[in-house]
């Protein structure tokens, strides 16, 4: 969504997380969208899912093991998994 539609991006981001359009403008231009599983990378996960639940966006626990196969990932392209510690679903 975000790389095919960069003007409306942040005004979606902005609604989706309660924030102000204008920072959200800002801050979209500093943000990497290529994706690295690494220890922070999943600690921002669960920091994210555990503010879901409390706004009442999202209902329970997210299942990592259904949506995220770490080990397709590995074969496909390692240097970007560096996960010390497995993921729970």
């Amino acid at each position: 969504m975000i790389e095919n539609d960069r003007p409306k991006a942040p005004q979606m981001v902005a609604k989706f997380l309660n924030m102000p359009p204008d920072l959200a403008k800002e801050l979209m231009p500093k943000l990497e969208y290529d994706m690295y599983w690494r220890d922070e990378t999943l600690d921002a996960i669960q920091d994210s899912e555990q503010l879901l639940q409390k706004q009442g966006k999202m209902k329970g626990p997210f299942d990592y093991q259904g949506y995220i196969y770490i080990d397709l990932l590995k074969k496909v392209r390692p240097q970007s998994v560096t996960l010390s510690k497995l993921m729970l679903g």
